[in-house]
């Protein structure tokens, strides 16, 4: 982040709030390292806890559902022919 602050491809402001980086307060773009590691702990600590993926309802309930949501009948799964 202190080269991408230099160059001026990101605020040092917007690295602060979006990385969680703290520069030195010379404002010449070095990175304060150990403040650094101490904002992005407290960041972390007040982050709320986030699953991994959400992937849904279980099938079975999409398919019980599907109709009645989207007004369509349920796909049939691949290899399978109409009862």
């Amino acid at each position: 982040m202190a080269l991408e602050g230099t160059r001026g491809l990101v605020s040092l402001q917007g690295a602060e709030s979006g990385f969680g980086v703290v520069y030195d307060e010379d404002e010449t773009g070095t990175v304060d390292t150990a403040a650094t590691e101490r904002r992005r702990e407290q960041r972390c600590a007040h982050r709320a806890e986030r699953s991994v993926f959400n992937m849904g309802p279980p099938m079975a309930e999409i398919v019980r559902d599907c109709e009645t949501q989207t007004g369509l009948p349920t796909p049939l799964a691949p290899g399978t022919s109409p009862a």
